[in-house]
C-alpha cells in the first residue's frame, strides 16, 4: 500500500515531470524534481536530470551518486567541484562522507577537517567528522567533536545518544551513565534508553543498580516487554538460571537479538542443555556475520599469520644486529590465544603490589605499525630500535601513567603474534603463555560476542577458529624454535583447580616474592574497576572449573574441527578424548 506522503511525493513529482517538460531550461524545476525524485528512490532518472554544465546540477550529481552507492564516483565529482571552489564548505562535507562509506578513513577526515576549518559553527559537521574519527579509533577526538555538535545544536537527541554509545565503548562508563540519565530525566518513557544504560550497568557488573533501574522503568514505560532481556540478565548474575532462561526465551527476538541470543546460549550452557546452547551461539554468529558483512575478512587476518610464520626460517636470529641497552625494566607479555583464561590471570596478577597490568591496549601492535614490515627485523639499527622502544613506553606512559615504578605486564592474547617484534625491542623480556585445551578455547571463542575485526570474525564459526587456532599455535611453536625467547608456560586447568600451586612458579620465574593477596580475585577484581574482556561477569565469581572438558558435551557439533585440534591438545600434554 502507498503511504498518503509517498503518494504526495509521487504526485509532486509527476508535477514537476510536467514542469521540466514545458520549460526544459528551467533550472530550478530540474533541480526541484531531482530532489523530489530521491526519496521515491528512483535514482536512475535523477541521474539524468543532472547532466548539463550548471554548477548546481553537478553537485546534485554528486549526491545523487553518493544515495545510489557509487562512493567513488561521487567523491570524483566532489573534486572536481572543489578544483572550482575550493571553499564550498558543503563539498568538503560530502565528500568527507562519500570518503568514509568508501573505506577511505584518511581521506574522510582530511575533507570534514576542511569543511569544519569553513564553517565551525555548523554541528552536521562536526557530527560527520566526530563519526569518521570513531571508526578510525580515534574515540577521544571524536568524543570532543560530538560534544562541540551537540554544544552547537543541544536539541539533537540523536548525537547525545551516539555520544553516550561511544562513550561506552571507549569505556568512559561514568560519562556514559550521566549523559544517558540526563536523557532519561528528559525522555522518560524511552524505552531503548533504559534498556541501553541497563546493558552499561550489567557490563560494569552493578546489578543492585541495574535492577533498580528496571523498577524505575516498570513505573515509567508502558510496555515494558522490551526490557525483558535485562531482566533475564539481572537474574543470570543472581543466579537464578532457569527464571533466566525462561523470560530470555520470552523476550523480543528484535531487541538486542545478539546479545539475547548470546543469554540464551550462556544459560542453557550453564544449565547442560548443550543443544540449545549450540543453537543460540550459531544464531548469535550468523546476526554478527550479517551486521558486519564487508567490514572484516577472517582469511586475510589468517594469511596474514601465514606470511609471518614464513619469515621464521632457520638462522633467521643470527642475521640480527644488536640492540642498544635498555634504561627500563622489560615488560612482562602475557600471550595466548583469546578465551585461554588471560584474564583470570592477569586479575590474580593485579593482586601483587609490584606489578601493573595493562589489560587489551594495542601498544605492541603502534610499535609494529610504525615499523611496518617485520621481514626488517633483522637489519634494524640501535637508533631504530631505540625509536620503537621509546614509542612502546610513550605510549605506555599515556595510556597508563599510573605503572611507573611498577613492573609492568602487558596483556593481550594476540601480542603472541608479536614474539619477534617482542625479542627485538626487549631482549630475553618474560613471556608468559596462556594455556588451555584447545577444543575449550575454541568453542569459548565461539561462544563470545566480540567486536568483528579481521581476527575476531574468524570466530563466527567453529572451523574459521579452529584453522585459526592451528596457525597461531604453529606461529608460536617456530617462533619458539627460531628465538631465544624467554617463556613460562601457564594451564587454566591447574590455575582453576589450584591457584597458589600455578601462580607460585610463574612469581619465581618473575623474581617476584610470594604475596596472599593474589588469592583474593574477586576483591581484585572489584577494584579494577570496568573489566573491557568477555569475561567481565566470570572474574568477579568464584573460581570455577566448569568450563573446563566443557567441549566433551559438543562433541557431536565439533567433531569437523577435532582433526585439527586434537594433535595440539596431545603436543601440550592434555589427553585426546575421541568423540562418540
Amino acid at each position: 500500500m502507498l503511504l498518503p506522503g509517498r503518494l504526495q511525493s509521487r504526485r509532486g513529482a509527476a508535477r514537476l515531470r510536467k514542469a521540466v517538460a514545458l520549460q526544459p531550461a528551467n533550472l530550478r524545476a530540474r533541480i526541484d524534481l531531482i530532489n523530489a525524485l530521491i526519496p521515491l528512490g528512483q535514482l536512475d532518472e535523477a541521474l539524468r536530470l543532472c547532466e548539463g554544465q550548471a554548477p548546481e546540477l553537478a553537485r546534485m550529481r554528486g549526491y545523487v551518486l553518493q544515495c545510489r552507492g557509487d562512493f567513488a564516483e561521487a567523491g570524483a565529482c566532489y573534486e572536481t567541484i572543489l578544483a572550482r571552489a575550493p571553499a564550498d564548505f558543503e563539498i568538503w562535507n560530502n565528500l568527507g562522507t562519500a570518503r568514509r562509506a568508501a573505506g577511505d578513513l584518511p581521506g574522510s577526515l582530511d575533507a570534514l577537517a576542511r569543511a569544519r576549518s569553513l564553517r565551525p559553527d555548523l554541528a552536521p559537521i562536526h557530527l560527520n567528522l566526530a563519526a569518521s574519527l570513531a571508526e578510525a579509533g580515534r574515540n577521544g577526538e571524536a568524543i570532543e567533536s560530538y560534544r562541540t555538535a551537540i554544544g552547537l545544536d543541544p536539541a539533537n537527541a540523536a548525537a547525545r545518544l551516539d555520544l553516550a554509545r561511544l562513550l561506552l565503548t571507549s569505556q568512559r562508563l561514568d560519562e556514559a551513565e550521566a549523559l544517558y540519565r540526563e536523557m532519561i530525566a528528559a525522555e522518560p518513557r524511552a524505552t531503548h534508553l533504559y534498556l541501553e544504560l541497563g546493558i552499561l550497568l550489567e557490563r560494569a557488573n552493578r546489578i543492585e543498580d541495574l535492577e533498580k533501574l528496571l523498577d524505575e522503568a516498570d513505573g515509567a514505560v508502558g510496555d515494558a516487554s522490551e526490557l525483558a532481556y535485562l531482566r533475564a540478565a539481572a537474574l543470570r548474575r543472581r543466579g537464578r538460571r532457569r527464571e533466566a532462561l525462561d523470560l530470555a526465551r520470552r523476550s523480543p527476538p528484535d531487541v538486542e537479538p545478539v546479545r539475547r541470543a548470546l543469554l540464551i546460549g550462556k544459560l542453557a550452557d550453564a544449565l547442560g542443555e548443550s543443544d540449545e546452547a549450540f543453537a543460540a551461539f550459531e544464531e548469535m554468529n550468523s546476526l554478527t556475520a550479517k551486521a558486519a558483512r564487508g567490514s572484516a575478512d577472517p582469511a586475510r587476518y589468517r594469511r596474514r599469520v601465514q606470511a609471518l610464520t614464513d619469515l621464521l626460517e632457520p638462522g633467521w636470529h643470527e642475521r640480527w644486529t644488536t640492540a642498544p641497552e635498555a634504561d627500563r625494566d622489560p615488560p612482562i607479555f602475557l600471550v595466548g590465544f583469546p578465551r585461554s583464561g588471560t584474564t583470570l590471570l592477569d586479575t590474580l596478577l593485579m593482586g601483587h603490589g609490584a606489578l601493573h597490568v595493562l589489560e587489551e591496549v594495542p601498544i605492541l601492535q603502534r610499535c609494529a605499525d610504525a615499523l611496518g614490515d617485520f621481514a626488517r627485523l633483522p637489519s634494524l639499527g640501535e637508533a631504530e630500535i631505540g625509536r620503537l622502544r621509546n614509542l612502546y613506553w610513550q605510549s605506555v606512559d599515556e595510556a597508563a601513567p599510573e605503572a611507573r615504578g611498577k613492573r609492568l605486564v602487558d596483556k593481550l592474547p594476540l601480542n603472541i603474534l608479536g614474539t619477534p617484534l617482542i625479542h627485538r625491542l626487549f631482549p630475553g623480556a618474560p613471556i608468559v603463555f596462556a594455556g588451555r585445551h584447545p577444543c575449550d578455547v575454541v568453542l569459548s571463542a565461539f561462544m563470545q560476542d566480540f567486536e568483528i575485526n579481521d581476527a575476531m570474525a574468524n570466530f563466527l564459526t567453529l572451523a574459521d577458529a579452529a584453522e585459526l587456532y592451528d596457525l597461531v599455535l604453529g606461529f608460536w611453536t617456530a617462533s619458539q624454535k627460531a628465538l631465544p625467547l624467554n617463556v613460562h608456560s601457564t594451564s587454566y586447568e591447574w590455575l582453576v583447580a589450584d591457584p597458589e600451586a600455578e601462580l607460585r612458579p610463574l612469581l619465581a620465574f618473575l623474581g617476584l616474592p610470594w604475596e596472599d593477596r593474589l588469592l583474593d580475585h574477586r576483591r581484585t577484581a572489584r577494584e579494577r574497576g570496568t573489566i573491557s574482556t568477555p569475561s567481565y561477569a566470570q572474574v568477579v565469581e568464584p573460581i570455577y572449573a566448569d568450563a573446563s572438558g566443557r567441549w566433551l558435551r559438543y562433541r557431536r557439533q565439533m567433531a569437523p574441527v577435532l582433526p585439527l585440534l586434537l594433535p595440539w591438545a596431545e603436543r601440550l600434554g592434555y589427553e585426546t578424548v575421541a568423540p562418540d
